[in-house]
């Protein structure tokens, strides 16, 4: 296979990997519950004002049906069950909740309970069938009522999504208790790491090369800021180097654990990364290595846009892939520029 055809193939495969991840990003976010029909049974609480059970029972309804499921009203199956057994009007047995979800025609039901230790509470919500069998129960604890609205959110998100309440973290909705360790995961001194990439130029001023790098990726919400220095290789008829150091500054287009972000960085290089002109007295331009032209380190500048996706941003260690398309340029030579694909990893 030729340099071209090699060059063209793995941008390609750069730029599927790179949409795919956008558009993963993007369903990650989607509703999943292929619009399941349930009905919601009143919390059952602990040491929790009758008040707040309601609330969390809005709460907890409204969150399934953003979710994507389809809440019916369990008091409407009372009038086609008739009357509750004595006894029974203010405890729901599973018998009666599996005739109530049946009769209103549901794929199943959701209950669970709220347990108020001083000012913590337990929250457990149960997934089940219409006969009762429990298909998914989440349990998060939170540190005060605020966190019940977001506990909520999250437990009919993982139901929809069939998974962990941890799965259900981002930037935007940790609860009390999980902010310390959400921030130590986002904290710059977690992100270093190194980076690996390859230039292809597309112009003669300059020639293609590979680079390695020590990487810093700080971040706050939003705001990617990328620092980087190391040096890049090139080989061919001429082989040569070159020591380079960039900032990058992006921005994040979600919150997810798979996160797209656009941005644009610049940079300084010394040593060989372009070509100075000569001419071979032909008038044929003939491209030399700006080094061995003075024998002296050259200096130029670099500036770049960049399209990347960061991914598994929750966890302590982190995947980036990135597409820039990099512009370079020194005393007495040409601009230089092409695509660069960078793949790096941070912990």
């Amino acid at each position: 296979m030729t340099f071209r055809k090699s060059t063209v193939c793995l941008l390609a495969l750069a730029t599927t990997i790179l949409f795919a991840g956008t558009l993963l990003a993007k369903e990650s976010g989607a509703k999943a519950s292929e619009r399941e029909r349930v009905t919601v049974f009143p919390l059952v609480g602990v040491n929790v004002q009758p008040g707040l059970l309601t609330a969390s029972d809005e709460i907890l309804i409204s969150s399934l049906v953003e979710s994507g499921f389809i809440v019916a009203d369990w008091e409407r199956g009372l009038d086609k069950i008739g009357e509750l057994p004595e006894g029974e009007e203010t405890r729901l047995t599973a018998t009666i909740k599996s005739t109530i979800a049946k009769e209103l025609g549901c794929h199943g039901y959701v209950d669970g309970k709220m347990v108020k230790l001083g000012s913590k509470i337990r929250v457990t919500i149960n997934l089940r069938n219409s006969n009762g069998d429990i298909l998914q129960s989440k349990v998060m604890d939170g540190e005060t009522e605020d966190d019940l609205v977001i506990i909520l959110e999250r437990i009919a998100t993982a139901f929809a999504h069939d998974v962990t309440v941890g799965e259900t973290l981002n930037l935007d909705n940790a609860t009390r208790a999980e902010t310390t360790h959400k921030t130590q995961r986002f904290r710059p001194e977690k992100n270093f790491g190194v980076i690996i990439g390859e230039t292809f130029s597309v112009t003669d001023a300059m020639d293609h090369y590979t680079m390695f790098a020590f990487n810093a990726r700080l971040e706050q919400r939003d705001v990617l800021v990328e620092l980087s220095a190391g040096f890049g290789v090139h080989g061919g008829q001429d082989p040569a180097g070159h020591f380079f150091a960039g900032v990058g500054v992006a921005y994040y287009l979600s919150h997810t654990g798979i996160s797209p972000y656009l941005g644009a960085g610049f940079g300084i290089f010394l040593g060989d990364r372009l070509n100075v002109e000569e001419d071979d007295h032909d008038g044929d331009y003939v491209p030399v290595h700006e080094e061995n032209d003075d024998d002296e380190f050259g200096v130029g500048f670099e500036l770049y846009p960049t399209l990347g996706i960061e991914f598994l941003r929750n966890a302590s260690m982190r995947l980036h892939l990135e597409m820039r398309y990099g512009f370079s340029i020194s005393p007495d030579t040409d601009l230089g520029h092409g695509p660069v694909v960078v793949a790096g990893i941070a912990f």
